[in-house]
């Protein structure tokens, strides 16, 4: 991961630390190397879903696609992934 974008996930971790929005008795950088690989990892599979590689995702004509997808329900589900983890619920 590049330094800034380090850097800047690091301060926004930090921050959710200090307000207890997210764990702190885990080691900080595990926890800035996994939110590092789950949102790159979430790219390149929106990536995979339209059709592009991940380095051109961000391309305007590519970004207006990720808009036909379900994003919003997507990142729900992501989110209830991190937050229940893999176990059946119930």
């Amino acid at each position: 991961m590049k330094s800034m974008s380090r850097d800047w996930l690091g301060g926004l971790i930090e921050g959710a630390q200090k307000t207890g929005q997210i764990r702190r008795d885990l080691r900080f950088d595990l926890i800035v190397f996994y939110v590092n690989a789950l949102s790159t990892e979430f790219g390149k599979l929106l990536a995979d879903r339209i059709g592009v590689e991940f380095t051109e995702l961000f391309l305007p004509e590519n970004l207006s696609r990720v808009k036909d997808l379900d994003l919003p329900g997507a990142v729900e589900d992501l989110v209830r992934l991190m937050k229940t983890g893999l176990q059946p619920q119930g």
